[in-house]
């Protein structure tokens, strides 16, 4: 092997370069390249796996909603009955939505302000600021 050596393990072959010490580079036979057309699964299919794992669960929902009302009424753990209780309106009511509040200057109204320029004044201020600078 004048150029390169080359090694074989199990299925995949392993080279060196000459000039190379002791550095291996994997040959694959696998295309490069990008994301091929239709490839993957298509948006909106479950994953089988997931779908098969909430399946599952959703057999014990009732038993695991009794048990955290029984957390609830009598554990002596305030945590655990905090987090029952959590639990329990999650699932009842969903979660609960954060709200934000956005006010303008002094706590009032916000402003909204539309400005029109034509493309000749951008065009005019744009090489005014390249000249500056």
């Amino acid at each position: 092997m004048n150029s390169s050596e080359a090694l074989r393990v199990g299925k995949k072959r392993i080279t060196r370069q000459s000039g190379e010490s002791k550095k291996y580079q994997r040959k694959s036979n696998m295309a490069r390249g990008g994301k091929r057309p239709g490839a993957g699964r298509p948006a909106g299919v479950p994953n089988k796996i997931t779908a098969d794992i909430k399946a599952l669960a959703q057999v014990h929902a009732e038993s695991a909603i009794r048990e955290l009302a029984t957390i609830l009424t009598t554990s002596e753990n305030d945590q655990a009955r905090i987090a029952a209780a959590k639990e329990l309106l999650d699932r009842g009511f969903g979660k609960a939505t954060q709200h934000a509040e956005i006010t303008g200057k002094d706590e009032g109204p916000v402003e909204m302000k539309t400005t029109l320029v034509n493309a000749n004044d951008v065009k005019a201020i744009v090489d005014k600021l390249e000249e500056e600078y």
